[in-house]
C-alpha cells in the first residue's frame, strides 16, 4: 500500500457548525407532495397580499371622495344656517360648536378686501383664492365664494370688478381617517394571514417529508429483519463448510507442481473461497448488533491504519495537527474508513491518488475521503447505503451499509458530495465528545447543583 502524508494540508474554521445530513428520501415523495403545498400556501399569501393592496388602493381613492363630501355637507349646513338668520361672530361659534365633533375646525367669511367678516376658531392656511381645497398640516382647508342669496343676506355686494366675498373652512377628515384606520388594521391582518398561510404550507410539506422518511426507515428495518433472519442462517451454515474447503484446497495448492494447470485451477478455488468467506464475514458484520467499546482514539493514526488494510492503491493524506483525539471504538471505526477507502482506490485511476483527509470542525471530527474516479450516477445516489446496491461484478453491496451503520452508532453522520473536478468525496462526521458522555457530564453537574 503506497501513500503520501502532508501534514496540515488541511486547514478549516473551528467554529464551523455541522452540515445538515442529505435528505435520501425527497425523491421517493412524488413532486406535487414535496412542494405542492407550500407552492399553494404561497399563491395564497399572494392572493391575501394583492387583495390587501388593492383594498388599501381603492380606500386611499375613496377617502379623497368622502374628505370632497364632508366639505360639501359642512357648506350645506352653513346655507342652511344663514337662510334662518343673520349671523355674527358668535352664531359662527355656535355652528363651529355644533360641527366640532364632525371635525370642523375654523370657519370664517371674508369680503372682496381678504379681511375677515366673521370667524370662528384658528385658522392655519392663508390662501384665499375660490375653489382652493389643500391639506394644511393634519386638515383641510377649502374656500369656496359666498352664494349669491347668503351675500344678499348678509349685506355683501361685490365691486371693482374684485371678486366676491368667500368662504373658508378648515376641517380634520375624521371619516377618512378612520376608514384609513381600518383598512390599515385589515391590511396587515391580510398579510400576517398570508405570513401564516406561508407558514403552515411550509410544515405541513416538513410534516409530510418527515412522515415519509419514518415511513421509509421504517420498511427499510421491516427488509432488513426478513433477510437478516434468511441470511443469519445461511452464513453460520455456510462458514464452516466453506473453511474446510478452503484449507483442504490450500493444501492441495502446496502439493501441485508450480505452473502445472492443476495448480491454478486449485488457486481459482482457493481465491473464491477466500471471496465466499469474505462475503459471509460481511453478512455476519452487518446483522451483528454488537455494543461499542469506546476508547481515546487518534484519529490521523486510525485512518493510516485503515488505509495500510487496502492492498491496492495510492492514498495521499491532508491532516490538521489540532484535531486531538475522540472517544471512539477503534475496530470499527477501522473498519468503516477501510470500506470507504477500499471503495475510492477501486474507483480511482491508477496515476491518481485518492485523498484521505482528517480536520476538525466545531465539537465535531470530520473524516473525508476522495476519489477522482467517474462519481457515482444521480439515479444510483439515493440508493448507495441501501444493502446489497452494489455496481461492481464482485462487489457485496454491503461496505457503504455496514459503514453507515457503524458511524450512525458513533452518533455521526456520513456524507456524499460531489466536488468540482469530478470524482466522488465521502465524509464521515463523528461527534468528538460522544452523546452518552455528554449527557452523563450534563447529568452530573445538575446533580451536583
Amino acid at each position: 500500500m503506497a501513500y503520501r502524508l502532508h501534514e496540515s494540508a488541511y486547514v478549516t474554521a473551528t467554529n464551523a457548525q455541522l452540515p445538515p445530513a442529505p435528505n435520501r428520501y425527497s425523491r421517493r415523495l412524488p413532486w406535487w407532495l414535496r412542494h405542492g403545498l407550500w407552492v399553494v400556501a404561497v399563491c395564497v399569501a399572494l392572493v391575501l397580499a394583492a387583495i390587501a393592496w388593492t383594498v388599501r388602493t381603492r380606500v386611499q381613492n375613496a377617502s379623497l371622495a368622502l374628505t370632497h363630501a364632508q366639505a360639501d355637507s359642512f357648506f350645506s349646513g352653513l346655507r342652511g344656517f344663514v337662510r334662518s338668520s343673520e349671523p355674527d361672530g358668535e352664531d359662527l361659534a355656535h355652528f363651529l360648536d355644533e360641527q366640532s365633533e364632525a371635525g370642523l375646525r375654523y370657519i370664517a367669511i371674508v369680503d372682496a378686501d381678504g379681511a375677515p367678516m366673521f370667524k370662528a376658531g384658528t385658522e392655519r392656511g392663508s390662501r384665499l383664492e375660490p375653489g382652493t381645497f389643500v391639506p394644511v398640516a393634519d386638515r383641510f382647508r377649502v374656500v369656496r365664494p359666498v352664494p349669491p342669496r347668503v351675500a344678499r343676506t348678509l349685506g355683501i355686494r361685490p365691486g371693482g370688478g374684485r371678486p366676491r366675498a368667500v368662504v373658508v373652512i378648515e376641517f380634520e377628515p375624521l371619516l377618512s381617517r378612520r376608514l384609513q384606520a381600518d383598512t390599515r388594521v385589515l391590511s396587515l391582518v391580510s398579510l400576517v394571514a398570508a405570513a401564516l398561510v406561508v407558514l403552515l404550507g411550509l410544515l405541513a410539506s416538513h410534516a409530510f417529508g418527515t412522515r415519509a422518511r419514518l415511513q421509509a426507515d421504517v420498511e427499510r428495518n421491516q427488509r432488513l429483519a426478513t433477510v437478516g433472519e434468511m441470511v443469519a442462517v445461511l452464513s453460520h451454515e455456510i462458514r464452516n463448510p466453506l473453511a474446510s474447503l478452503k484449507g483442504h484446497a490450500q493444501l492441495l495448492v502446496e502439493q501441485l507442481a508450480s505452473g502445472s494447470r492443476e495448480k491454478t485451477k486449485a488457486e481459482i478455488v482457493v481465491s473464491e473461497a477466500e471471496r465466499l468467506e469474505h462475503l459471509t464475514n460481511e453478512l455476519l458484520a452487518f446483522l451483528s448488533q454488537g455494543t461499542l467499546e469506546r476508547q481515546l482514539v487518534d484519529p490521523r493514526a486510525l485512518t493510516q491504519a485503515a488505509a495500510n488494510d487496502i492492498r491496492d492503491g495510492v492514498v495521499e493524506f491532508e491532516f490538521e495537527q489540532t484535531v486531538g483525539s475522540i472517544r471512539a471504538d477503534e475496530a470499527l471505526l477501522r473498519q468503516a474508513l477501510a470500506n470507504v477507502i477500499r471503495n475510492a482506490t477501486q474507483a480511482s485511476p491508477r496515476d491518481k491518488p485518492v485523498v484521505v483527509s482528517v480536520h476538525r470542525k466545531g465539537s465535531f471530527v470530520v473524516f473525508g475521503v476522495r476519489d477522482f474516479g467517474a462519481g457515482i450516477a444521480e439515479v444510483d445516489r439515493e440508493h448507495i447505503f441501501e444493502p446489497f446496491f452494489t455496481k461492481r461484478t464482485r462487489g457485496t453491496g454491503l461496505g457503504l451499509t455496514i459503514t453507515r451503520r457503524i458511524v450512525e452508532m458513533h452518533d455521526g453522520t456520513i456524507e456524499l458530495h460531489h466536488p468540482p473536478g469530478g470524482g466522488a468525496r465521502f465524509e464521515l462526521t463523528l461527534p468528538i465528545q460522544p452523546i452518552d458522555d455528554r449527557r452523563e457530564m450534563h447529568g452530573a453537574s445538575s446533580g451536583g447543583r
